[in-house]
Formats: structure tokens, sequence, C-alpha cells
């Protein structure tokens, strides 16, 4: 059994990332709200592309979309969904790797992308505000971006034994087929004080009930925010909140939710 950083190349956390996500993933109306918030045409960035699903979904709407991550293993499950698109859509898309907190591209964007919770993946406030000012510096005059952030109003929860309990398996099933994929957290630490999550989880991919094909263990690390910290950030690195949402029908900040942020420049630049 092998140990890997979440998403590494190889690692069982980047191959089976769709799989997984398809299996969980609660924000089905997500890309209905980047579509018609990107609506106004221009250049696309999103950061924490991962595996291409906001960015392709753009590109066959009709966008040009540029697609930064920092996995290569994520980027190349991206590239060869791209390539399996019609021509116009692979024309529209290009993919690209990098560091969200520190990237530097040619070109400036009318609107600028952080889905799906990847900015709590830098866990340090100097990566915060490095991927923040990047965000400024490639925002086109008058352009505007979104962030979806994780926020927990009640930290103690992060840390109780009974919500771990109900998070520590998932079991999917590939298709029809005989295989499946395990998902076990085997620890968690929880640092109250930083506002940190790190889990051990370790990926069995096996025939169901029957052998296990392949196992490995990786680690995963995020951070959480307070709507006033994540406020304060934001005018920090001269960006200026202009709508607030507690998910992607538009409904109002409130307790126990996410934090959807659209925003443009302080200046208006």
């Amino acid at each position: 059994m092998n140990e890997f950083e979440f998403y590494a190349p190889g690692s069982l956390s980047a191959d089976a990332y769709d799989l997984l996500e398809n299996a969980v993933r609660t924000y089905g109306e997500d890309l209905r709200f980047y579509t018609d918030f990107c609506n106004t045409g221009g250049k696309i960035l999103e950061l924490g592309t991962g595996t291409g699903r906001v960015a392709l979904s753009l590109a066959v709407a009709g966008h040009d979309v540029c697609g930064l991550d920092l996995s290569s293993a994520m980027l190349k499950q991206a590239e060869r969904k791209r390539i399996n698109m019609p021509l116009d859509v692979q024309a529209r898309c290009a993919f690209v790797q990098g560091n969200m907190a520190y990237f530097s591209l040619p070109d400036t964007f009318t609107r600028i992308l952080v889905p799906y919770r990847s900015f709590n993946h830098l866990t340090t406030q100097d990566r915060q505000i490095a991927c923040l000012q990047a965000i400024r510096h490639h925002l086109a005059p008058g352009g505007t971006g979104v962030v979806h952030l994780a926020t927990v109003d009640h930290p103690d929860m992060m840390a109780d034994e009974k919500h771990l309990e109900r998070t520590r398996h998932l079991m999917v099933r590939i298709g029809q087929s005989d295989r499946m994929v395990h998902w076990e957290v085997l620890s968690r630490r929880v640092d109250l004080v930083e506002q940190i999550l790190e889990q051990r989880v370790r990926y069995r991919y096996r025939v169901i009930d029957g052998p296990v094909l392949r196992s490995d263990i990786a680690t995963y690390r995020i951070c959480w925010f307070s709507r006033r910290e994540a406020r304060h950030l934001f005018a920090r690195c001269g960006l200026k909140i202009v709508a607030e949402y507690a998910d992607f029908g538009g409904a109002p900040p409130r307790p126990d939710a996410d934090h959807i942020i659209v925003f443009g420049a302080e200046d208006g630049s």
C-alpha cells in the first residue's frame, strides 16, 4: 500500500475522483449558476479546475475557458475529456498546470471562478491572500468572479465522533460491473485554532464481495472560514463583494450553509 497527497499522480484519490464525487455531490445547480453568471461573454478563468467538470460545461455552452489546477493527474483526466469533445468545444477550452495561490497568466479575464470549495485547500493565510491578489491582478476591467467556500458555524462539530461516523465510509459501484471503490476515513485531526481539518483516507478498488485489487492512502487537508473572515480577506485584497448566497438558487446567507461570494474589483477597474 502506498501513501499519497490527495490528487497526486498514481493515487486512487485522483483516479476515482469523478466516480466518488458524482455519487455524493450536492451542488447539482452550480453548473447552471456558472453558465448564467458567464453569459456576458469574454474569457473565463477557472481555478481548481480538477477534472474539468465546470470548465468543459462552460465551453460546451459557447464560452472561452482556461482551467488551472496544481494536480497533473486531475488535468490528465480533464484533457482526456476535452479531446473527446467536438472540435469547436476543444478550441474554446484549455487546461494549464499551476498553483492557484501563485499563478501568473498572460491574459486577463472577464469572469474568474473558484468552484466547489477549492479555495478551502489553501490552508494558510499567506496563500489565501496571494490567491485573491492574483485574482485581482487577472481580473479584466469591469470583470467579476465567484468563490464557493465551505464555512463552519459550529467548529466543535468538526471534532465530534458522531459527525465522523456519518462520513467515515463511502462505497460506490463502478457502473454495472462487479467492481467498486471504497473510501474509508482512517483518522481525523481537527485544529480548532488554525481551523484546519486533516484526514487520512484509505481508498480500495475491489471486487464486490471479493478481493481488493488496489489500495492506497491519501492525506487530505482543508481549512474553513467564518463569513466575517471571508469578507475581511476579500476587502484586504482589493475585491468588493457584490452578492452573497447560501446556495446556487440564490438564497441569502444563513447558518449551516456554504458561502457563495460574487465579487468585483474594489475600484471598479
